[in-house]
């Protein structure tokens, strides 16, 4: 990560030399990056913003993100905003290289496990000199804690999915299942059940708990937390040491190999890979943020069908009657090259993404999205209908954050990644999680 970054930085300083000397440019190149300016819709636009997003760059989320926008331009004719895109896969690594340089966008949004490489390269504003009082006390206040960093808020607290877990109704039916589980050690048990039932009617593979394992993927390693958690055991311990290979991380590391050496897990799937099993009807549980639920439905034969049989509740625990989810939370970060003349602008988009109309429209296209404002789940959740979404708004209740607060945070997913692929391979349990946690120590130490 250190060498990532010294290369980042040369990079940048590079870009920088070359746009004193006249020898280049500074700006992202035009091929990979759209700066197109949003639908705006009211009188003559006395500044403008760009704000950064992924989502803008998918063809099922640019229609339901750019619509944010539009009704932001609507309502405020002196502020415009225009757009800066690139493709997940390459999105933070851009992000980075054009905030260094000083040509990013003003606001952009990222997930908080991102965080920790912006603050190294020092670019993110304070936010608590432009943000209204009114907003931040209805914001929760170990939302706004998490986002403050030495007494600076360093990233707006936008939206968070938390993650519970789909089931298949009639796959539990077939294996016999009437309960679901309530703690960990059930859910492993009828995941069994499931996956004993052999071959669906088409002679495809059913699989009782599908997780993530493909190697390819950012959080593949931190999407096994849960069941760490669901055991008793912790990423960290009190003290802030790596502790996955405590006796009752050895215990939930074993649960997961088992569930790949036995077929009850697919291996080397990918998130989208399990997204379409789970659509096709041949896994039994697997968990997910609630947006997910769409390109399930996008892969099964009947979707109709599909909505009628999928439903969905909290991630088991054998120590909490609530289980433990987790939170994917999502920030706005302002970056410091933004001047100081659009803050005012900035401040008014960033108070308006994070509040009830813009969650409400992300709401109506079954996105999932929970909000840490009060005056949000107030107004766009209090009268959900969705059994779905309810089991999403109760897991927001037992939700843990992320550990992500550490620069190298998104290297130890990849470790625990590796760690996995090794598990499913059947190599020992104990010498592969020692190795682990001593790699990730080392890691957090060199910091």
């Amino acid at each position: 990560m250190k060498k990532a970054f010294a290369l980042l930085l040369v990079f940048a300083m590079i870009l920088s030399l070359c746009a004193c000397s006249g020898g280049g440019s500074t700006e992202p190149p035009a091929a990979s990056v759209s700066q197109e300016p949003a639908a705006a819709t009211g009188g003559s636009a006395n500044t403008t913003i760009v704000w950064g997003d992924w989502m803008l760059s998918e063809d099922a989320y640019v229609g339901i993100y750019g619509a944010m926008v539009e009704n932001f331009d609507a309502a405020h004719d002196n502020i415009t905003v225009e757009t800066y895109t690139q493709p997940y896969s390459s999105y933070l690594d851009q992000l980075l290289i054009a905030s260094a340089a000083g040509n990013g966008p003003d606001v952009a949004h990222i997930k908080a496990e991102w965080l920790p490489q912006f603050l190294a390269l020092g670019v993110v504003k304070d936010l608590y000199p432009y943000v209204s009082q009114e907003v931040l006390d209805d914001y929760s206040s170990s939302a706004l804690e998490a986002a403050t960093i030495d007494g600076k808020l360093v990233g707006m607290p936008w939206f968070c999915n938390a993650y519970a877990m789909f089931y298949n109704k009639a796959l539990l039916e077939q294996a016999g299942i009437t309960e679901l589980p309530t703690t960990m050690d059930e859910l492993m048990e009828d995941a069994a059940k499931i996956a004993a039932l052999g071959t669906d009617e088409n002679g495809n593979k059913i699989y009782g708990l599908a997780l993530a394992n493909s190697g390819l993927e950012a959080s593949e390693g931190y999407n096994l937390l849960p069941v760490l958690w669901g055991y008793g055991a912790e990423y960290q311990d009190p003290s802030g040491k790596i502790a996955i290979a405590s006796d009752e991380g050895i215990q939930a590391f074993t649960a997961i190999q088992d569930l790949y050496v036995n077929d009850i897990s697919p291996k080397g799937a990918s998130f989208k890979d399990i997204r379409n099993l789970f659509g096709q009807g041949v896994i039994g549980f697997y968990w997910d943020a609630e947006a997910a639920l769409s390109p399930c439905a996008a892969a099964a034969p009947d979707k109709d069908a599909f909505y009628e049989n999928v439903g969905a509740m909290v991630i088991p625990a054998n120590d909490s009657p609530n289980g433990y989810g987790y939170l994917s939370e999502r920030y706005m970060i302002v970056f410091n090259s933004c001047s100081d003349e659009k803050m005012e602008a900035v401040s008014e988009f960033l108070e308006y993404m994070s509040g009830s109309e813009a969650i409400q429209v992300l709401q109506d296209n079954n996105q999932g999205k929970m909000s840490s404002r009060s005056s949000v789940m107030d107004t766009v959740f209090a009268n959900v209908d969705s059994e779905i979404t309810k089991a999403f708004i109760q897991a927001m209740g037992s939700a843990r954050s992320l550990p992500s607060g550490n620069l190298s945070f998104l290297d130890a997913d990849e470790i625990l990644s590796n760690a996995v692929t090794q598990l499913a391979q059947g190599a020992d349990v104990t010498a592969v999680i020692n190795g682990a946690q001593t790699q990730i120590q080392e890691l957090y130490d060199s910091q």
